[in-house]
């Protein structure tokens, strides 16, 4: 009998082996065969969520360029600004104020699944002179299905009497340049306020410059809201208000006191009218140095809000102000 024992046992033995051996063969097939699921989220930018503090909506920040990546549609709200133009040196002509960066604002904009590439606009350094101080294009994909481009704002007009440097147009127009002749404004070019904006360069909101005066001094910087010198002679035009795009909501602090303004015109350097007050949205403002010719120099714009810069007063601390970088912040609900 021990031999018929033996070999049912060699026998269960080896069945058993066999077993095993398909179902770790099962198991390895499950393993290969696993899918991963697809990915339907949204990624890019400073990512703040809309459960904190509370009003339900994600918020992607732009401050930096880079790159919005969608797996599956989104409804969104778009707002997106260029850069800021400044304002030059005084130089013996009052300067005019830096315009506003155009607004873009779409309050339902479905985003397909795909990458969009992102270039925020460069505010316009202080103390240049001409296009030099224009700011840069904030602009959101390449070409199909999306393509909006925020244009940057034009710089203020100044320099010495004998060679003034004209205002430049831009998303929103610089101020002209004063005292020596009522310099010639830059005009608002972001101001298509019609159509179908999925593919363009011209939707948005960008006011003109004002224009420049012999008294009371420079134009004011065209903001997003309204023209330079509407508020009064030097004064930048204010920018636009959106009360779902605080400081906190964005995640930016420094914007918390603007209450959700956006892309003002800068204020002008003025002469008998005193300095020129920035437009809402934090642009800078003319020199606030006792005056006349209220020397010193124009401040610069709150960044990150494509405001103007202000205007430079006498004097060789008379440098005018920078204008602030751009911004685009994607929302949808969380």
């Amino acid at each position: 009998m021990a031999p018929i024992k033996s070999s049912l046992a060699k026998s269960a033995k080896q069945l058993l082996g066999l077993f095993n051996t398909a179902d770790l063969g099962l198991r390895g097939a499950s393993q290969d065969t696993k899918v991963t699921p697809p990915f339907t989220g949204v990624t890019g930018g400073n990512i703040l969520d809309g459960t904190n503090p509370g009003n339900g909506y994600k918020y992607h920040t732009f401050t930096s360029s880079g790159s919005l990546v969608v797996g599956s549609t989104k409804t969104c709200q778009i707002l997106m600004v260029g850069g800021g133009g400044s304002s030059g040196p005084y130089d013996d002509s009052r300067s005019g104020g830096g315009g506003a960066g155009g607004l873009i604002y779409w309050g339902s904009m479905p985003v397909p699944a795909g990458t969009y590439p992102v270039t925020i606009g460069a505010g316009g350094p202080k103390d240049v002179t001409g296009a030099s101080g224009n700011g840069g294009d904030t602009i959101f994909g390449t070409g199909t299905p999306l393509h909006l481009v925020a244009q940057g704002g034009g710089s203020g007009g100044s320099g010495p009497r004998s060679d003034q440097s004209a205002a430049q147009p831009g998303g929103c127009g610089g101020g002209g340049a004063g005292f020596a002749s009522n310099g010639p404004a830059g005009s608002g070019t972001q101001t298509t306020d019609s159509g179908i904006p999925a593919n363009s360069r011209t939707y948005g909101f960008g006011g003109d410059g004002g224009t420049g005066q012999v008294f009371p001094g420079g134009g004011g910087g065209g903001g997003a809201g309204e023209d330079g010198n509407t508020d009064g002679n030097t004064i930048g035009g204010d920018g636009k208000q959106y009360p779902d795009f605080t400081g906190p909501l964005v995640g930016l602090p420094a914007l918390n006191p603007l209450n959700g303004f956006y892309a003002g015109g800068g204020g002008a350097n003025g002469a008998s009218g005193g300095p020129g007050a920035g437009g809402d949205g934090g642009a800078g403002s003319g020199p606030t140095s006792p005056g006349p010719p209220y020397s010193g120099p124009g401040s610069d714009a709150v960044n990150n809000t494509g405001s103007g810069g202000g205007g430079g007063g006498g004097g060789p601390s008379g440098t005018g102000g920078a204008g602030a970088d751009g911004i685009l912040v994607i929302r949808y609900s969380a």
